[in-house]
């Protein structure tokens, strides 16, 4: 019996330790992003969420202000004293899906966004994005940079998208304002009336025409080339309105006239292209930056010239 006591004793004094290390565990949820998410889920007012925002700015060591916004509204702004990794947002958060993303032309600034389908573009592989929202609020977390790597051949809009769970980001801001579903509208790709580019054009007067004629906004450039074994024919157009990017076509000269090998719209990694460098040593055409760099490379092998 006095066994079966000591034992019992045992097992008291064990469950009495247990229970802070649980009640430890069940506090760890209450970290200051989830308390950003359970602000925001908990107010239906602009005055429910401003009250709410002043202390979650404190435990987040981030400074609220606030500015109209749209329809007479006002949109809060956090800014963080010091970045969060974008990934521990999405965990807090439960978000599926986010993307880092330029609204600009210039690409200087960036955002999360949420994935909300893939779009058939011919140009290449393209998804449709929203901003992500909690309850009431939409809320678009800005970043502190393009994300480091490879540029993704993947794209929303005409900025690239970069996968933050393959890309590290960093959150310096998040903007929050009512949501509402009438200004976020699914984006979808118009597809283009008529033919496409001439494959084969007897003339360049031939090629200038037709993208004259189907270049929208921009003014296109042209650059060409006579070397001794090789003719080629570039041009390019940049949108004067929207976000950065590059049309592009590339014509190769041969015996039966100006045969077109690339068709092409691109996003350029910084700034927008200045120039195009047609290199006969390595047998390629650049789109080159301010800073000198190849954004878009066409290889031209198989553009070769032989005088008649």
């Amino acid at each position: 019996m006095e066994l079966s006591r000591r034992t019992v004793a045992i097992a008291v004094a064990a469950l009495g330790l247990w229970r802070p290390l649980a009640s430890t565990a069940a506090a760890a949820p209450n970290d200051p992003l989830r308390g950003f998410r359970t602000a925001l889920e908990g107010s239906t007012t602009e005055q429910e969420l401003r009250s709410t925002l002043q202390s979650v700015a404190k435990k987040l060591g981030a400074r609220l202000s606030e500015q109209p916004a749209r329809a007479g509204r006002r949109s809060f702004d956090l800014t963080l004293a010091a970045p969060i990794p974008a990934r521990a947002l999405v965990a807090a958060m439960g978000w599926k899906r986010p993307y880092a993303m330029s609204g600009d032309v210039e690409q200087t600034s960036w955002s999360l966004a949420l994935w909300t389908g893939d779009l058939d573009d011919r140009y290449g592989p393209k998804i449709a994005v929203h901003a992500p929202h909690v309850g009431k609020w939409a809320v678009e977390p800005q970043l502190e940079k393009r994300p480091d790597g490879e540029l993704p051949k993947l794209s929303a809009g005409p900025s690239p998208a970069y996968d933050l769970n393959s890309y590290e980001g960093r959150v310096v801001a998040l903007e929050i304002e009512w949501w509402d579903a009438g200004w976020q509208q699914l984006e979808s790709v118009p597809i283009p009336a008529g033919p496409g580019p001439p494959q084969a054009a007897g003339s360049r007067t031939e090629i200038r025409g037709w993208i004259d004629a189907h270049k929208g906004y921009g003014a296109p450039q042209y650059a060409e080339s006579e070397l001794p074994d090789m003719r080629v024919f570039v041009a390019w157009n940049i949108p004067t309105s929207g976000m950065n990017s590059t049309d592009s076509w590339v014509y190769c000269l041969h015996e039966s006239g100006w045969q077109l090998i690339a068709a092409s719209r691109f996003q350029p990694q910084q700034d927008q292209i200045h120039r195009v460098e047609i290199d006969d040593a390595k047998r390629e055409v650049r789109f080159v930056g301010n800073g000198g760099e190849a954004d878009h490379r066409v290889p031209l092998r198989n553009c070769v010239w032989e005088n008649p």
